[in-house]
């Protein structure tokens, strides 16, 4: 009975457990789902029914840096990204679907001389004679190309350019609500 009541009371003269600490990258500027990514887990935490804080970390890394950070744990322990064989050997994904399946839509960003061209694709097996590009390390290339589809890769900041001067690319697939800010001034030949 004394060991009983001994570990009672060790027990609740234990502190109360700290409150969950959520670090989420966050990048400048925000993009255009950040907002609705961030409620999506405050609601999450919220039926936990745990304490938690968000805790925002500035950091504007390429999405492979930031699951390496990720995996060290430094300065982010979440990440919301698109998944890959590799992530998933060494992250723990929690696969919650945060556009309903949506993200794997694609819409094209073309050099506008190519219009013609690529009117006339009516299947996937069409769009496997042009080539298209990825971001270095995005996880879409590996899905693009067991589709069949030719995906190179490059880095992000000279797609467009690429595109505009019709270099070894044809076009830029890119999520249903991503395309547009790519689009904007200065005026280019590309067409969304």
């Amino acid at each position: 009975m004394n060991r009983l009541l001994l570990l009672l009371l060790a027990l609740f003269s234990l502190p109360a457990q700290a409150a969950l600490t959520v670090r989420i990258p966050q990048p400048e500027p925000l993009p255009p789902l950040y907002s609705y990514y961030r409620q999506l887990l405050t609601l999450a935490l919220e039926k936990s029914g745990e304490e938690f804080t968000i805790h925002p970390v500035a950091l504007n890394d390429p999405q492979p840096q930031l699951a390496l950070r990720l995996r060290d744990g430094k300065p982010i322990n979440l990440l919301w990204a698109g998944t890959s064989g590799e992530y998933e050997r060494h992250l723990l994904p929690i696969r919650i679907p945060l556009l309903r399946g949506l993200s794997g839509f694609r819409l094209l960003l073309i050099n506008r001389i190519r219009q013609q061209e690529f009117s006339r694709v009516q299947r996937l097996s069409d769009l496997a004679a042009f080539t298209g590009v990825q971001g270095v390390g995005w996880s879409d290339i590996d899905i693009l190309k067991r589709a069949g589809l030719n995906i190179n890769a490059a880095p992000r900041h000279t797609i467009l350019d690429m595109l505009n001067r019709n270099q070894h690319v044809d076009y830029y697939p890119r999520s249903w609500w991503k395309p547009m800010p790519n689009c904007k001034p200065p005026p280019s030949t590309i067409r969304c």
